[in-house]
């Protein structure tokens, strides 16, 4: 049987779908541009960090397609210089290091290119905040992450999901070989034009990315074995290290979390109803409570003694609260309404400054 792709298609395609040299180019000067402007603007204000690198496969891997390339430019950071966020509960720390990466993208990421020729520049979120763009026709994304060797990633995991990028980047970068890299262009754009690439998936959450399916042309070391591979993949997985699917099952099983033991059963009355009182938390209960109210009558009189005052020196003598139509009170309505507004607003911003220091 010969071969899936005939050598001569095989080239006419590899000629429609690889980046011309002028493609590359320009994303290569942009990549160095957005660096430049994020090293100098760390240096002028005494920001530490690790590196600063493109991933994904405008960077070292170089797998991009023509007229369909992005930049993902990494920020990396040292877990050292940041210990004081990166302890506690993970629940404090998806917090803390939300707060970090918003800090970022404020004070260094959008600062830095508020000189460059860029449009679209916006806070983005994904497990957390980072800055997306445009420049030169090309979507940026720039997102911080943090530097983890290989040995403490593989040991206690990442601090978050992008922090594997860069061993992900390292890995094929070192393996492809231009002939899979070839191959890697066709896969990816075969799963393109079958709706089923990433976030872009016609169904489903997530289709196949492009780290797996170059992990699938340096696996398969063959375009027809890469396509026979794909359509097997459930069943006879591709890994480096040549473990079968029920090693990796296993592997899975460890890597999820397991539920907490129940709770020992009270021993007597009192112990009873100490549990009831943790399970319940009804001391944060009553806590809340009792600061609602406080906060209720707060916002009241910023918005009785402040704000109405306010508009009423803006509107004077109309007794606007007045106003009637027959048996309708209109302008009794329209002054509850805006009350309403006033207060969903300051409650809103109260919710907005408090939560992001941490506080719910």
């Amino acid at each position: 049987m010969g071969k899936l792709i005939p050598d001569d298609i095989r080239k006419k395609v590899l000629t429609e779908i690889t980046p011309t040299k002028e493609e590359v180019r320009v994303q290569k000067e942009t990549i160095d541009s957005l660096r430049d402007a994020l090293v100098h603007h760390a240096e002028e204000n005494g920001i530490q960090y690790s590196f600063i690198e493109p991933q994904g496969s405008t960077g070292r891997k170089q797998t991009q397609l023509r007229n369909a390339a992005d930049i993902d430019l990494f920020v990396g950071l040292d877990p050292a210089e940041h210990t004081d966020i990166l302890e506690g509960s993970q629940k404090e720390r998806t917090i803390n290091i939300d707060n970090l990466m918003t800090k970022l993208v404020d004070e260094w990421f959008t600062p830095a290119i508020a000189d460059m020729a860029v449009s679209q520049a916006k806070t983005a979120y994904s497990q957390h905040p980072y800055l997306s763009l445009q420049i030169e026709n090309l979507e940026v994304d720039i997102l911080g992450c943090f530097d983890i060797d290989s040995t403490t990633l593989s040991k206690n995991g990442p601090y978050t999901a992008v922090d594997r990028t860069v061993h992900h980047t390292k890995y094929v970068a070192d393996n492809l070989t231009e002939k899979t890299r070839e191959d890697t262009r066709i896969l990816k754009s075969f799963v393109r034009a079958c709706h089923a690439y990433g976030d872009r998936c016609a169904v489903g959450r997530m289709g196949l990315t492009g780290v797996s399916l170059e992990l699938i042309a340096i696996g398969s070391n063959d375009l027809d074995l890469a396509l026979e591979s794909l359509e097997l993949l459930d069943e006879r997985p591709i890994d480096p290290n040549g473990r079968s699917l029920e090693e990796l099952r296993k592997i899975r099983e460890l890597l999820e979390p397991k539920p907490s033991a129940p709770p020992p059963p009270p021993k007597n009355f009192l112990d009873e109803f100490r549990q009831f009182l943790t399970k319940y938390k009804v001391m944060g209960l009553a806590v809340a409570f009792i600061l609602a109210i406080h906060l209720g009558a707060l916002v009241q009189a910023l918005v009785n003694d402040l704000i109405m005052p306010l508009i009423e020196l803006g509107l004077p003598d109309v007794p606007w609260e007045e106003i009637v139509f027959g048996p309708f009170m209109v302008g009794h309505f329209i002054g509850q309404f805006v009350t309403f507004l006033i207060v969903a607003f300051v409650i809103f911003l109260l919710v907005k400054v408090t939560s992001r220091y941490g506080i719910e």
